[in-house]
């Protein structure tokens, strides 16, 4: 199997989930996704919450949060599916997620949000638990799913602040979800060189 394979069972997958839950394919491509995040050990008790709008002519978006009691990591995620021909995300596209994310956590941190989103709204609870949260937040990781491939031009992305919160930046991208897959499944090659270990290797 290589990426292009994977990419177009991961996308079965998807259609299987929104058809069986009468569900959006959005929706669907955030489960999926979480799923194989889940099961590479990324994330846990994951909270589904999806908004996209504009506050105060902002940018605004998010799926989903989860957040580790253990370390105080608050955990942001943002997909942004395809769906259709395998594309190319850019570090433009790429910047201008992140920003909308961004935008989110911070506006719920400043409690912007109180009146601007609807109570009965998913992304209401977000906003108030992230709000409720950010007292005891130690760092933030935001991710961004997609089924696209990363541009390689794109070059490790840094690290920035949220009320002087570190946050990390992780995109994973269809070949980084196949990596992940590869390496579960045993088909992820694992090369050792025991001769630059101790040379001159095992006899």
């Amino acid at each position: 199997m290589d990426v292009e394979d994977f990419r177009a069972d991961f996308l079965n997958q998807i259609d299987i989930c929104a058809a069986a839950d009468s569900d959006f394919t959005h929706s669907a491509f955030v489960q999926v996704a979480v799923e194989h995040l889940e099961e590479a050990g990324e994330v846990a008790d994951f909270q589904l919450s999806y908004f996209r709008g504009h506050v105060s002519r902002r940018a605004l978006a998010i799926d989903g949060y989860s957040f580790d009691k253990a370390d105080g990591s608050l955990r942001v995620f943002l997909a942004d599916p395809g769906l259709s021909a395998l594309e190319t995300l850019t570090q433009t596209t790429a910047r201008a997620l992140f920003g909308r994310l961004r935008a989110f956590v911070e506006d719920s941190f400043n409690g912007l949000l109180d009146d601007a989103i609807d109570d009965n709204s998913p992304a209401r609870a977000a906003a108030d638990d992230l709000k409720d949260l950010a007292p005891t937040v130690s760092r933030i990781r935001a991710y961004l799913l997609t089924d696209a491939l990363l541009s390689l031009r794109v070059k490790d992305w840094p690290e920035g602040l949220i009320h002087d919160i570190p946050v990390e930046f992780h995109i994973w991208d269809i070949n980084r979800f196949f990596r992940a897959f590869s390496s579960r499944t045993g088909q992820d090659e694992l090369l050792v060189d025991f001769a630059s270990i101790s040379p001159p290797g095992i006899p």
